[in-house]
């Protein structure tokens, strides 16, 4: 059904324009939406339910960190999604976010929304926006690192009257040192 509404037909559809929707999908059910909707390029959102780790290596490592087991692999889900790869062959890659709904509609309550944007650039509102909000980490990470590090506008200035003070320091103490020896 997918690849007639997205095929290159008379009556195909712009895949920009089509969101598959998952609801209370198992996780298995889960992985195959969002891996079908990813090799036609087009959006997917994804409410998984029944979450399993089928081999058992994240049990543990979700155990250690504290974090559910259903939770975890809604992680893990949503970053299969924001893969380098996912997407590539039709020239897409994926923007993934991850929201709540109210526990008391559903337990099962994390979606997974994953929207298909070009790679070519040819989605320049969409990677105007990527890029400022890139620009604003950076300059955040930054301000961050000079707070954790105490780093100001003054440090090069503090640095180089540091060892004339030092110097001083230990000639005045040299100096006045033969004062306080005992006699």
């Amino acid at each position: 059904e997918l690849s007639n509404l997205v095929g290159n037909g008379k009556h195909s559809v712009d895949p920009k324009r089509v969101l598959v929707v998952a609801c209370h999908a198992c996780q298995h059910l889960s992985d195959e939406t969002l891996q079908i909707s990813s090799l036609f390029g087009v959006n997917a959102a994804v409410l998984p339910c029944c979450q399993k780790d089928h081999d058992g290596s994240w049990k543990a490592a979700g155990k250690t960190m504290g974090i559910p087991i259903g939770q975890l692999m809604d992680i893990l889900t949503a970053g299969k999604m924001m893969s380098w790869t996912t997407g590539q062959n039709v020239g897409v890659k994926y923007q993934v976010k991850m929201k709540h709904i109210d526990e008391k509609i559903t337990p099962q309550n994390r979606l997974i929304l994953c929207k298909a944007v070009a790679l070519d650039g040819s989605d320049k509102i969409a990677k105007n926006r990527s890029n400022l909000k890139v620009d604003i980490a950076h300059k955040k990470l930054e301000r961050a690192y000079k707070r954790a590090h105490h780093h100001t506008d003054d440090d090069n200035m503090n640095l180089s009257l540091s060892l004339p003070s030092a110097i001083i320091g230990l000639c005045v103490g040299m100096l006045i040192s033969p004062l306080f020896r005992k006699r």
